[in-house]
């Protein structure tokens, strides 16, 4: 390099000349080109950072994702039990929330049909409710009072004094010769009295022909009735066999 004052000589990089004193002037020095190397590292760095923040981003995508689907199947389990024992209120504020979450239609549907049974619960509670402000009706059975049974006791015609063979009348004459035999019916049909009397109840009636005993007889009226064995007849039934 040359004084550009005396024109001297000059070495390389000085200050000043050495020979008049005069400042020389500074030249910048070159710039040193920078390797390849270095900028294929810095490139890989890049990529390396690059590739690095996006798996990030992906795993933190794929983490959210998967807590929210973690929460959505919780809050499903938490609906399903509430719905289950009956609280229709606590599993339709989450069919809703889950709808917020999601934009599922399943979950509007759901809420829909937990509105209609919180509803029908309603109608239910609300009828069990009247029915028990209803006053039992108790059905009170009265047992009507049985009748007394009374017994009327109905004296039997007396039959009349037996009548001794001593009295002296035909009738008596008769009852007497009667007594202890066998007779033989005339009339077409004998009826056989309870009592010795015509007001007495008619047990049966033989026909004639028919052969009786005559274990007693009574006097009523003009009628010797005949006691023959089970029941009372009136010997008039017999006239016409017997002789007197």
């Amino acid at each position: 390099m040359k004084c550009p004052r005396c024109g001297s000589d000059q070495r390389t990089g000085a200050a000043f000349c050495n020979a008049c004193g005069a400042p020389l002037p500074q030249q910048a020095p070159a710039s040193q080109p920078s390797p390849r190397g270095a900028d294929g590292s810095k490139k890989k760095i890049i990529a390396v950072t690059v590739l690095c923040v996006l798996l990030a981003m992906v795993g933190l995508v794929f983490l959210m994702r998967h807590q929210k689907q973690s929460e959505i199947r919780g809050l499903e389990k938490q609906m399903s039990f509430h719905a289950a024992n009956g609280d229709y209120d606590s599993a339709l504020d989450i069919a809703r929330r889950l709808y917020d979450m999601t934009g599922d239609d399943q979950y509007l549907s759901r809420s829909t049909e937990l509105e209609q049974s919180a509803r029908a619960a309603e109608d239910l509670a609300e009828a069990k409710k009247k029915a028990a402000e209803v006053p039992e009706t108790k059905t009170i059975v009265v047992e009507k009072e049985k009748p007394v049974e009374k017994t009327i006791v109905v004296e039997k015609e007396k039959p009349a004094s037996k009548q001794a063979s001593s009295n002296g009348s035909k009738l008596s004459k008769v009852a007497a010769n009667l007594k202890d035999k066998d007779i033989t019916s005339t009339a077409l049909k004998s009826n056989v009295r309870t009592e010795p009397t015509i007001h007495a109840p008619v047990l049966y009636a033989f026909e004639k022909g028919s052969v009786v005993h005559v274990y007693d007889t009574v006097i009523e009226g003009n009628i010797i009735w005949l006691d023959i064995g089970d029941g009372w007849t009136s010997h008039k039934n017999f006239n016409g066999d017997l002789k007197y």
